[in-house]
């Protein structure tokens, strides 16, 4: 019974992704509220789109390669002996995020675009047995965008859009179960010759929890051209409410039925958990300077105060498992310029620096992260009129913090008789990304 009520945690913010355009990436996205250069401004501002001429399609392609390691400084069981397993390990695996655009004039100033796009995305994958493994194993969020608008240039000054989104939302998150430490405060002390001590891998459960939802949304934008050369682009997109439907299945090792006369048995729960992904307003500035080169700025507000806890429901009735989050709203800042060597090469240098929502009390081994800052190249390649090559490089530095956190899993199975293992360690964590698109004009 007291099984019923484990649950994983995860958080539902800090994986905001900027890799929806790749020429927009290579200026780190600066002023993409106001380039309305390519199909993909359909995912920062509808409004660009009236800017775009005949039919135009646009595919990109993201490999991220984060690094994330972590050092041990002293975790600890339920019973505060030293907690089993390696304590430093890369929890990261390489991850691929793609982009599809199409946009096309419409008469009597109109233009339409279609876009399908991943903007959250978060993988995290420990090994079995690591040092943190009753707080995190396997972590996979992912949202897909499919996004349809509608721009209207009003005059010479001001265009307007408006878009919906079709959002898909899927999430899996894994945690092992300390069976050992259940096992011992349940009998009164360990028993060695018996594999009963805490945090023995051994007698080690898993939860697994997944599920999956398809949600709407809306955005707006409006696009100001004070001049032939300056732009002022302002959207916002709303947030969107997921109720991700799913299971939550607790598997028990052989050995702990056994030894529990069949007690204690894997099993299925059929359980959802509601996530909102927040709204954002996005302002952004274009200006060409001369012939050669432009600059960008832009800033972003993402509304992560909506993100105040984790809630799962169980289909059967019993007691919602509650994880406060109580993240803070975040904001995100970028500059950029291009230089136009030649028709045929283009090249381009940005900053960003993103705010992470996450309060430090929050902060663990699902998501990791600290203020990220990219620094991001790019360049285009026209070798003929009507195709464009697009290449983007990004390092990105996400930053090192500490953690101190106890896991819910323990003291929930235990009605409170046990505190959770505490992980305590330093994590230091960087990625690469190299983004590669195609653009075609018809």
């Amino acid at each position: 019974a007291a099984l019923a009520g484990l649950s994983a945690t995860v958080a539902a913010g800090g994986f905001q992704l900027p890799t929806l355009c790749v020429k927009c990436l290579g200026s780190a996205d600066a002023g993409a509220a106001a380039l309305a250069q390519t199909p993909s401004t359909i995912a920062f501002n509808p409004a660009g789109l009236a800017l775009l001429p005949g039919r135009q399609a646009e595919v990109g392609i993201n490999m991220i390669r984060p690094v994330i390691d972590f050092t041990d400084d002293g975790s600890t069981d339920p019973f505060g002996s030293p907690l089993s397993g390696p304590g430093t390990h890369n929890g990261a695996p390489l991850s691929w995020t793609p982009g599809l655009f199409y946009s096309q004039a419409r008469p009597g100033n109109l233009s339409f675009g279609l876009g399908l796009d991943v903007p959250y995305g978060l993988i995290t994958d420990y090994d079995w047995g690591w040092v943190g493994r009753y707080h995190a194993l396997h972590t996979e969020v992912m949202t897909f965008d499919i996004d349809a608008a509608l721009a209207y240039r009003v005059n010479q000054y001001l265009s307007l859009g408006a878009g919906i989104d079709l959002v898909y939302g899927t999430a899996e998150l894994t945690n092992a179960i300390d069976f050992g430490s259940l096992l011992t405060a349940q009998l009164g002390a360990p028993i060695p010759a018996l594999g009963i001590v805490p945090g023995n891998v051994s007698l080690d459960g898993e939860s697994r929890l997944s599920g999956d939802d398809w949600a709407l949304g809306w955005n707006l934008g409006a696009l100001v051209e004070l001049d032939p050369r300056t732009r002022l682009g302002v959207a916002y997109r709303s947030k969107v409410d997921l109720n991700l439907e799913g299971e939550q299945e607790i598997r028990v090792p052989s050995t702990v039925s056994q030894l529990t006369g069949g007690a204690l048995g894997s099993q299925i729960l059929p359980a959802s958990a509601r996530v909102t992904l927040p709204a954002t307003l996005r302002l952004g500035a274009y200006r060409e300077l001369g012939r050669d080169w432009s600059v960008m700025a832009g800033v972003m507000w993402t509304g992560w105060h909506t993100f105040k806890e984790i809630r799962i429901r169980y289909a059967d009735g019993r007691p919602d498992s509650v994880d406060p989050q109580d993240w803070n709203d975040a904001w995100q800042f970028n500059l950029g310029a291009e230089y136009r060597y030649s028709p045929q090469w283009s090249f381009r240098a940005g900053y960003l620096y993103d705010e992470s929502p996450a309060p430090q009390a929050t902060k663990g081994p699902r998501v990791v992260e600290r203020d990220p800052r990219w620094l991001t190249l790019g360049l285009s390649y026209a070798p003929r009129g009507n195709l464009i090559v697009d290449f983007a490089y990004s390092y990105v530095l996400i930053g090192d913090f500490s953690v101190d956190l106890r896991e819910q899993t323990t003291p929930q199975a235990t009605g409170g008789a046990l505190q959770g293992n505490r992980l305590t360690g330093d994590y230091s964590d960087f990625a690469d990304v190299v983004s590669l698109g195609l653009r075609y004009r018809f």
